[in-house]
């Protein structure tokens, strides 16, 4: 199974900041050594664990770009909330869902039209440069 991008460590940024990473993790370490009476597997646990934590900023990050706005995602973030409160059965979800679904298809054709637009005159300028090229020969 592959690791998804997100899930990768950034190694440039790591390498740039090596001795920052290192220094994380012989500090955490040290407090492990102090706890001796736990068994292999929980050393083990333990040691991945403080890998990991000093690891975090390292994570790789995704280039892409942002199909919905701010608004949106304010939008989804409140929907969450009323998910994790357990209301899903009131006024306020089903007007903040039926909100989101029209902003998201507004936001998705929005970014399809801009993505569109830049391929079309990316393409003209490839087109009109190798025009220029042939008259030229």
């Amino acid at each position: 199974m592959a690791k998804r991008k997100a899930d990768q460590i950034d190694r440039q940024k790591l390498k740039e900041d090596q001795e920052k990473f290192q220094q994380k993790i012989i500090s955490n370490i040290h407090t492990l050594k102090e706890v001796i009476a736990i068994t292999i597997d929980q050393q083990n646990n333990q040691t991945i664990e403080v890998i990991q934590k000093a690891a975090k900023p390292y994570k790789a990050t995704s280039k892409r770009t942002e199909k919905l706005s701010d608004k949106a995602k304010e939008l989804l973030a409140r929907r969450g909330e009323l998910i994790t409160e357990n209301k899903r059965q009131t006024v306020e979800y089903a007007k903040i869902n039926k909100t989101i679904r029209k902003m998201a298809k507004e936001n998705i054709k929005q970014h399809n039209t801009r993505t569109a637009q830049s391929i079309l005159v990316e393409n003209k300028a490839r087109k009109s440069s190798e025009e220029i090229q042939d008259q030229k020969k």
